[in-house]
């Protein structure tokens, strides 16, 4: 076998078809040959020459390069003393369309200005890709496309580079480490992002001193499984934050990680774009929830954190959040007055407390759809600011958190800013209501949002409009709940409220039952049923009195 010392000394070599030759520069200085080549004729060969490492004679045979088995990167000259491999890379690399390749990183450091390898796998034996960035070509420097790669650690030595990240689509990446992809001017850099990218899978994997998060999953992103990943040092952060609402994410499974930081976020007024978020069994340090499409199962989570102007959204809680009672009185915004002294007058357990004078069809209606009974706030879409508030305040300790619930629909469109909270001395909050409309749906369903309580006062939520809007919408039921810990009791005590929708309507007694003189809302309606307190009869609302069952 005729050995080269160099690619050019081959191409300028003429050798017969069927011959097996090396060449010595892909081997990293070190002797006994390297890279392996058949002869072939250009007639038979059906590549195109030096796309994949290939390379034609001067007599026009062509001696193209032998992959079979794992081959070992330092036969193709990647070198562990500092210089970019990106050159030497591209051979072996950029392989889409050929044999699946086996390739195999001994223990070292390489750099890269940029590792772009497309259907292959790759194992590493304690080697790490270390990443300096060259203006010439990305900021992405990482692309990692139809690959499987174990044991690597990608690493990036550029300490504020905006934009710098690791990406990756249709591949796997297992006892993977990714650290160092910082930007602490702008906060935008990452570990691993995904956008328009599906059928990924980390598993295994530990994350540090990543900026903003560790892994970001962004727009149009399906089919991903992160799995038993965790922090290197103090912080692992998954950030699932569209940039649009009309870009979908599903198919999105956490599973088994330790997380110091969950963000399920959405963005804009329009549909919810992370329609389909499983995350089972994991360690949760923040949870930050803003409207997001989300099971959350058999998790243990420490804290919550929101947006002053916040979303809510359809996230079940199973077997991970123990809930106290109810908190509201008239869970199914039944009764209101037109301000606080006729709710007190009257015992409403809600008033107006935004607009003068008295309310009118124009503001509220209790309405039936389909043996749906609920409350229609703004019916005729008036431009204007509307709220009503609970006439009793909750009192709340600093470091509560509340679990608030709302079953409805928006009527007209865009998530509605439909709700508020005011805890006096400390933080308020507004928040948008039902973005499924959205997707097409007048269904009815149960959305929730978790307040931090941050000081200990009187916590009023006040149901309506905070910005002078047209919207309207449909309220079942509403409650508030303290998230005691965890635990597992989230059906047994939001199903008593928001699961039954069709029927009869049980109205859950209060001190003393609601009179109806004219400054009512009567939202009771015909059929309700409810505990008589003074009496302790059950009895049913025929249209202007209480007649015992």
């Amino acid at each position: 076998m005729k050995v080269f010392n160099s690619v050019s000394d081959l191409q300028a070599a003429s050798l017969t078809a069927g011959q097996l030759t090396q060449t010595k520069r892909y081997f990293a200085g070190q002797d006994g040959g390297g890279a392996t080549y058949l002869i072939k004729t250009a007639v038979d060969y059906a590549g195109t020459p030096d796309e994949y490492g290939d390379h034609t004679l001067a007599n026009g045979n062509v001696a193209v390069l032998q992959t079979e088995g794992s081959v070992n990167v330092k036969q193709y000259g990647f070198v562990t003393d500092g210089s970019d491999n990106y050159d030497a890379a591209q051979a072996l690399i950029r392989n889409a369309g050929a044999p699946r390749r086996s390739i195999f990183f001994p223990s070292g450091t390489y750099t890269f200005s940029v590792f772009n390898p497309n259907n292959c796998d790759i194992v590493g034996e304690d080697a790490t890709l270390s990443f300096e960035y060259d203006a010439t070509k990305s900021v992405v420097m990482g692309q990692i496309t139809n690959c499987y790669i174990r044991g690597l650690t990608f690493a990036s030595t550029e300490t504020d580079l905006e934009n710098q990240r690791v990406t990756a689509d249709g591949s796997t990446f297992e006892n993977c480490k990714f650290t160092g992809w910082r930007n602490p001017t702008n906060s935008n850099a990452w570990g691993l992002y995904l956008k328009d990218q599906s059928n990924v899978r980390v598993i295994n994997c530990g994350f540090d001193d990543n900026t903003q998060s560790d892994i970001a999953i962004v727009d149009d992103v399906d089919n991903v499984v992160i799995e038993n990943c965790y922090p290197l040092s103090s912080t692992f952060v998954i950030n699932c934050e569209p940039n649009s609402s009309s870009v979908v994410n599903k198919g999105i499974l956490i599973n088994a990680c330790d997380l110091s930081a969950l963000y399920l976020l959405e963005n804009g007024t329009g549909g919810t774009a992370n329609k389909n978020i499983t995350v089972n069994n994991c360690d949760i340090g923040t949870l930050k929830y803003d409207g997001a499409r989300a099971t959350i199962t058999d998790c243990r989570i420490t804290s919550f954190s929101t947006e002053t102007e916040a979303y809510f959204g359809e996230v079940k809680f199973k077997n991970t959040l123990a809930l106290g009672p109810n908190l509201l009185e008239d869970p199914y915004f039944s009764n209101i007055a037109f301000s606080s002294s006729a709710a007190t007058t009257d015992s409403n357990k809600w008033y107006m407390n935004s607009r003068s004078g008295a309310i009118g069809g124009d503001q509220l209606d209790p309405l039936e759809e389909n043996g749906i009974r609920f409350t229609r706030i703004n019916p005729n879409n008036l431009l204007g600011a509307i709220n009503f508030t609970h006439l009793t305040p909750l009192s709340l300790t600093a470091g509560d958190n509340l679990l608030i619930a709302v079953t409805g629909r928006t009527v007209n469109g865009n998530s509605a800013a439909f709700i508020q909270f005011n805890e006096f001395g400390g933080t308020n909050w507004n928040g948008r209501l039902f973005r499924q409309s959205n997707d097409g749906y007048g269904y009815f369903t149960t959305e929730y949002f978790v307040v931090p309580i941050g000081t200990t006062a009187d916590f009023y939520i006040k149901v309506g409009t905070w910005t002078s809007t047209t919207n309207s919408v449909d309220i079942y039921s509403i409650t508030a709940h303290k998230i005691l810990g965890a635990g597992g009791n989230e059906d047994v005590v939001l199903g008593k409220f928001h699961s039954n929708l069709y029927g009869v309507r049980e109205l859950l007694p209060v001190a003393t039952l609601p009179t109806f003189s004219d400054a009512n809302v009567r939202s009771i309606q015909t059929g309700d049923r409810a505990t008589v307190s003074s009496t302790g009869v059950t009895s049913y609302w025929n249209g202007s009195a209480w007649v015992a069952m």
